[in-house]
């Protein structure tokens, strides 16, 4: 029997492209305020919900199998309002965890962030690391975590929690709040610049994970009924400095949209070395998850992206 699958987020980045990847693969359906993405999902593929009201919810909640949450504010905005950050967050992801353990076998899936460890990250990071992060992005993931491990302790939900890396990859429709993003943000210079132009020194290292990668892991969480009551770092496996993967922007970059590019940072201290990260996905590697070892053609699938939908200005 097809599973049925409940994605929250509506029109964000992992929820536009979890639902599109997952909508050929299973009876799925996408929780959204915004009606205007009927012009490119069927309605009956749609469920209204501003989050105040859960009637919606409560109604499709009874026959779906997979509750894959993505739903949240972002750091920047998160850290711009702190109070709406904690209601959206955590209260909301409350108010869907008291749905949901009416229903203690159905699994669902929550998105956290990397973020709750710490900023920046250095040195071996795996789930046993405490958290330090008092950004009220990062902050209002880890109460919503405690609150759905709280439930799940005492066997009222069937959860699995991802400590999300960063994540790159084309957004389902051009609009989408995701080019902020580094390797986006990058990719989308390449195409409508001359100039790939860094906000920092790129002294730091980061674990970045393509989206097709989230995209793996997420049917595999579906579909191995033995991945319950989780909490799990999700990574790519490949830490990076900032400067490096930048360079490695542009080269390919330059490749693929035959131009030459110049790359611009903020200098380094005279002084300066590359902190080291490890952003450990040991834990799920060991359950059989498998990340993909070669990044670059989601770079250049990012590339392409951008060339069709971006225009240069004259």
């Amino acid at each position: 029997m097809v599973k049925k699958v409940l994605i929250t987020g509506g029109s964000g980045y992992l929820a536009g492209r979890i639902f599109n990847a997952m909508s050929s693969k299973y009876d799925s359906y996408l929780v959204t305020r915004n009606s205007s993405l009927s012009r490119f999902i069927p309605d009956e593929k749609l469920i209204l919900s501003d989050w105040n009201d859960f009637r919606s919810i409560e109604d499709i909640l009874p026959s779906v199998d997979v509750i894959i949450h993505t739903a949240g504010m972002n750091a920047k905005n998160s850290g711009e309002q702190p109070f709406n950050a904690y209601q959206i967050n955590l209260m909301q992801t409350a108010k869907l965890v008291d749905l949901c353990v009416k229903y203690p076998k159905k699994k669902i899936i929550y998105f956290s962030t990397a973020h709750v460890y710490g900023s920046p990250l250095e040195g071996t990071v795996d789930e046993s690391m405490l958290t330090a992060n008092l950004h009220p992005y990062a902050a209002s993931h880890k109460a919503a975590e405690d609150y759905i491990l709280f439930h799940s302790h005492q066997n009222k939900l069937n959860a699995v929690i991802v400590r999300l890396s960063n994540t790159f990859g084309a957004p389902l429709l051009p609009e989408t709040d995701c080019w902020a993003l580094l390797v986006n943000d990058l990719c989308k210079q390449a195409v409508l610049s001359d100039k790939l132009v860094l906000r920092s020194d790129g002294m730091t290292e980061r674990d970045f994970i393509s989206m097709s990668e989230v995209l793996n892991a997420m049917e595999w969480v579906i579909n191995d009924d033995s991945l319950t009551h989780l909490l799990c770092n999700l990574g790519g496996d490949w830490a990076v400095s900032v400067w490096e993967l930048a360079n490695l922007i542009k080269d390919l970059a330059e490749e693929r949209l035959n131009k030459k590019l110049t790359l611009e940072r903020l200098a380094p201290h005279p002084d300066a070395k590359i902190s080291k990260l490890k952003y450990s996905i040991e834990k799920i590697k060991s359950l059989g998850y498998l990340p993909h070892k070669d990044k670059v053609p989601e770079i250049y699938e990012l590339i392409d992206y951008c060339s069709q939908n971006f225009v240069k200005s004259s």
